[in-house]
């Protein structure tokens, strides 16, 4: 942990990282819960590309492969970029926009949990 952090800490009574390099006190107290975090993510972009793409159409987005079963095409992926980047907050480098990257929610949530 940084060291300016670290002694701020120490000045708000203990909070920073104990011996074994776990967040403790205050410090630990705000953290967020990041499984609550991937989860919240998930269901911003499956809501997302439920109302932008998938219409209709009865498909599973929880299992589906997005770009297979053309829910989501090319511009698509720019538009959940856009999507991404704005809601989220999430920069996506030129470097991730793969066809890998954007298969289902799966794929697409830990490119985001990844930047984040």
């Amino acid at each position: 942990m940084d060291a300016t952090l670290t002694a701020f800490g120490a000045r708000l009574g203990g909070c920073g990282e104990d011996a074994s390099g776990k967040t403790s006190g205050l410090l630990a107290q705000v953290q967020p819960d990041r499984s609550y975090y991937v989860a919240d993510v998930r269901e911003e972009i499956k809501k997302y590309i439920s109302e932008e793409f998938a219409g209709s159409a009865d498909v599973d987005l929880d299992t589906v492969d997005l770009l297979e079963e053309e829910i989501v095409d090319s511009l698509g992926i720019f538009t959940l970029i856009s999507f991404i980047e704005e809601k989220l907050g999430v920069a996506i480098d030129p470097t991730d926009i793969n066809l890998d990257n954007f298969q289902n929610l799966d794929t697409i949530t830990a490119l985001v949990e990844g930047k984040s």
